[in-house]
């Protein structure tokens, strides 16, 4: 087979090269840190502080201002850093991403296409990608998710 149909897969049922495993993963990575960060800077002060033993409409009232509590009035670097990536990067990103990587994940998974593109680890990676992204859009949009950014953004 001559080098150029070699090159565009000819022959080989492929729609092109594989799907590096590694792209995938890099993307796993970030779903994985922007979810972490929306977790321990909402979801950790929410339990750590015993705001879960309160109404969850007194929380995203305003009644307790994430500022007075742990681990932002501790007055720490790290709580600062913690709270800027929340209100930066997190609490926008978490329902965008998660929707996003749960449409584009479904989309690599279904589509037969794409599906051959990908490696037995890169389908695992790109499966275990969907589940999070759907479980961060579940969690951040949901009654509890706009409680809890009430309240950061308070």
């Amino acid at each position: 087979m001559p080098r150029s149909e070699r090159a565009a897969g000819a022959g080989s049922g492929a729609a092109g090269p594989p799907t590096s495993t590694r792209l995938i993963a890099v993307w796993l990575g970030a779903l994985v840190m922007v979810f972490a960060v929306w977790v321990s800077g909402l979801l950790v002060p929410y339990f750590v502080n015993d705001l879960h033993r309160l109404p969850l409409e007194e929380v995203a009232g305003g009644m307790h201002d994430p500022k007075d509590l742990w681990p932002y009035a501790s007055g720490s670097i790290l709580g600062a850093v913690l709270r800027l990536a929340l209100l930066t990067i997190a609490l926008p990103l978490t329902p965008i991403l998660g929707i996003g990587s749960a449409v584009f994940g479904t989309g690599l998974l279904l589509i037969p296409s794409r599906r051959q593109r990908l490696t037995a680890s890169a389908r695992t990676l790109t499966a275990a990608a969907v589940v999070l992204g759907l479980t961060m859009a579940a969690v951040s949009l949901s009654p509890f998710g706009y409680a809890l950014t009430a309240w950061a953004l308070d």
